[in-house]
């Protein structure tokens, strides 16, 4: 475990993804995986990390499953974040914070 996580409401400024719409990043990013969309496997996996002081993500942990195979792809296309955060902060001091991401998987 890690000490001293926050969670998101907590702090008075929330961690920030850098590189633009967070939603539109993983959308460019994710691949469904093959043997998914076979099986018409579709809906939403919720995973949740902790964004450290420097930015850099950590602890992943799969809040609400659908299929190994996806959750693995929702893991992978997060980490793609990795170091692309501002941290949160609470008295003008960077510190850890829980978030939750959902990432959709959904065939046209």
């Amino acid at each position: 475990d890690i000490d001293n996580v926050f969670d998101f409401f907590q702090v008075e400024k929330e961690p920030i993804f850098k590189g633009g719409n967070i939603i539109e990043f993983i959308g460019r990013h994710l691949i469904y995986p093959l043997e998914a969309m076979k099986n018409n496997i579709q809906g939403r996996v919720i995973i949740q990390f902790v964004i450290l002081e420097d930015g850099s993500l950590t602890h992943f942990k799969v809040v609400k499953s659908i299929s190994p195979i996806l959750d693995d792809e929702a893991i992978r296309v997060i980490r793609l974040t990795n170091k692309r955060w501002t941290s949160g902060c609470i008295n003008n001091k960077p510190v850890k914070v829980a978030f939750t991401m959902p990432v959709l998987f959904k065939l046209e």
